[in-house]
């Protein structure tokens, strides 16, 4: 076999393969002794029939689909020998002749070698994560609101009233009879978008043709809307009664809770921010470059995702496509940008792992799947099999990541914003 080698960009290596005739009938009469017991031949017993009786009965070509996948298994090693790229995928081949010689391609797709950035050397200026009388007074009102009472006004309805009105589409200057109804809370945006700013001021009785977007994506349109009752929101008050209701012994303990709660989230918040930041300056900072087999699987994984949360909502991916008026070609060349970005930040931060010996223990993925079993029992579904390979495996790589990340958020610089 004479073999050359050249790339093709900075991410394929290409190989140019040739075996000669004497070869090419090795490598028949290799075929022929690996699978002249598995093939039955009427007249001869399991491996006794004659090469050519073998070869008649399968046919040329193939025997030729079989060699030619051995020899491209040897024209790929050889092409490796020596070589330390990071191979990315399945090795693709090409048979260019096949008469008499046998003349292959094969390219393999790597990830070309590059340096990690030194993370120390990294500043990430934080906001303050505080939590204010304001977020805590504001957190209150939302759990006094899953409490609250609704009571009839007679006035101008304003934010956080509740409009109870009827619409329907006019068509050559008259509204249609067939009207629909809803029931809005004035600045939640929950009817269509940008249209409670036509309800605030509105009294009970008021008729307004105004324009709204009825169908997202959609030209606005002018509809006739019939105010009905404006309702306001009464909060129970905050005292010990209140709290009582809510198995807590007083205001104090109530509010002392709910602050917790939001430091917690407050603390959460800051580090997913780290953690984000740190992840744009890595991409920022590190010049990689990947084959487009890496990109292509990173792009299909975020359609898978995006199926994933459509599902959740009953929502198919042709559905979604349809409504927004693409095609799956379209979506992925909008998906590009950002499973490129995520392909990136997943090799960077293995080469990080692996740089600093950052493993998972057997130890660490039996805490994690006896935290998620734990988590789903409270769920009232089935726990996790700590035996499936699969799940440990999975969960090994998660944990792995997380103390990579870990690891980096102790290196970097952080300032105050």
């Amino acid at each position: 076999m004479q073999i050359t080698t050249n790339p093709e960009g900075r991410t394929i290596l290409v190989g140019k393969a040739i075996f000669t005739p004497d070869e090419v009938n090795q490598g028949f009469e290799q075929v022929y002794k690996d699978n002249v017991s598995r093939v039955k031949i009427p007249g001869f017993r399991p491996g006794k029939a004659p090469f050519k009786i073998f070869a008649s009965h399968v046919g040329i070509e193939s025997m030729k689909e079989d060699f030619t996948e051995i020899a491209a298994r040897q024209a790929l090693k050889e092409m490796l020998s020596g070589k330390t790229i990071r191979v990315v995928g399945n090795p693709t081949f090409e048979v260019d002749s096949f008469d008499g010689p046998l003349n292959l391609t094969i390219k393999v797709s790597f990830i070309p070698d590059y340096e990690l950035s030194d993370p120390s050397k990294i500043t990430i200026a934080v906001p303050k994560f505080d939590v204010t009388d304001a977020d805590l007074n504001k957190a209150i009102d939302n759990i006094r609101g899953r409490y609250a009472s609704m009571a009839p006004v007679d006035r101008k309805a304003k934010k956080g009233d509740f409009v109870y009105f009827k619409w329907s589409v006019i068509t050559d200057g008259r509204a249609s009879d067939r009207k629909k109804e809803e029931l809005v809370e004035i600045g939640m945006e929950d009817f269509v978008k940008d249209f409670d700013k036509n309800l605030v001021g509105v009294k009970s009785g008021d008729i307004k043709i105004v324009m709204a977007e009825i169908s997202s994506g959609q030209e606005p349109v002018e509809i006739e809307i019939n105010i009905g009752e404006i309702k306001e929101r009464i909060l129970p008050n905050l005292d010990d009664d209140f709290a009582k209701t809510l198995h807590v012994e007083n205001v104090e303990a109530l509010k002392d809770i709910v602050k917790n709660e939001l430091l917690e989230q407050a603390k959460d918040a800051k580090e997913e921010y780290i953690e984000s930041m740190i992840a744009k300056a890595l991409l920022e900072k590190t010049n990689i470059e990947l084959p487009e087999n890496l990109i292509e699987s990173s792009v299909d994984d975020e359609i898978e995702k995006l199926a994933r949360d459509l599902s959740k909502k009953n929502i198919t991916l042709e559905m979604y496509l349809e409504k927004r008026g693409i095609n799956e070609e379209q979506l992925r060349a909008e998906l590009t940008p950002k499973a490129t970005n995520q392909a990136k930040l997943d090799v960077i931060l293995d080469d990080y792992s692996k740089e600093n010996s950052i493993e998972a223990s057997e130890e660490e993925v039996d805490q994690e799947i006896e935290a998620i079993s734990n988590a789903m029992k409270d769920a009232r579904r089935p726990a996790l099999n700590e035996n499936d390979e699969q799940v440990r495996k999975n969960l090994a790589r998660i944990i792995k990541r997380r103390k990579t990340v870990g690891y980096l958020m102790g290196k970097v610089q952080l300032t105050e914003k």
